[in-house]
């Protein structure tokens, strides 16, 4: 990666890779110690993107640890919590994926997901690590995650379907919303049917959805 890389590209390098090493928890790396104290989605996807072209292993950790929040149905919630962290909202008592049937029973998640490009950061980690046979058998292992999550993706639908497409205009990113009577009210600035709204809410216990004419809370944080 370094080959025909000067002085001050290099510098770059290594604060990056600083910043990436302050952020690891052990298992995976966390978006900020203070913002973002837990495990992202999607964040993890380009973070085991960029350790692979210098420590693959630790890659393979990230994408293996964010896959241990993997719902019956295929589904990849964005945040898998750090229960060492409890200090977080909206955290996992928000949330309260404990409720539902089809998440993992050791694992505490958010109720939605984000883009599925796991399976692009799988495949440059097996790339960077030289194809090996230990970078083998890692997509071995995480081959029918990855094919679940697809597969759920691809099913997934909207509002009829169980399900509602959310778009956070500030950092035009997609979440996916799954409408069940286990889930706590969740709130959100987004789109439906292309058109903007207001607050998205999902009341508990009836799976309604609907868009109200509401200023989004200002929290300062991501959902």
């Amino acid at each position: 990666m370094t080959e025909g890389v000067g002085v001050s590209e290099m510098s770059l390098l290594q604060r990056a890779r600083d910043v990436l090493e302050a952020d690891w928890t052990g298992q995976s790396t966390v978006a900020s110690r203070s913002l973002y104290p837990h495990q992202w989605s999607w964040d993890t996807a380009f973070v085991a993107i960029g350790r692979s072209w210098y420590e693959p292993k630790r890659a393979m950790q990230e994408l293996e640890a964010i896959f241990r929040g993997q719902w019956a149905n295929g589904m990849l919630r964005h945040i898998r919590f750090d229960p060492r962290t409890p200090d977080y909202f909206p955290g996992p008592d928000f949330w309260a994926s404990e409720r539902v049937p089809l998440a993992p029973a050791d694992q505490r998640t958010s109720g939605l997901t984000q883009p599925p490009l796991h399976a692009r950061a799988a495949l440059e980690v097996y790339h960077h690590a030289g194809g090996d046979t230990e970078a083998l058998t890692f997509l071995r292992r995480l081959f029918p995650k990855l094919a679940a999550q697809h597969a759920y993706v691809k099913a997934a639908g909207g509002p009829a379907a169980g399900r509602l497409v959310v778009i956070e205009p500030d950092r035009r990113s997609i979440g996916l919303i799954e409408l069940n009577p286990y889930e706590p009210k969740a709130v959100g600035r987004g789109w439906r049917d292309g058109q903007p709204g207001g607050q998205l809410c999902l009341r508990q216990p009836s799976v309604s959805c609907k868009l109200a004419g509401l200023e989004p809370p200002r929290s300062g944080r991501r959902s």
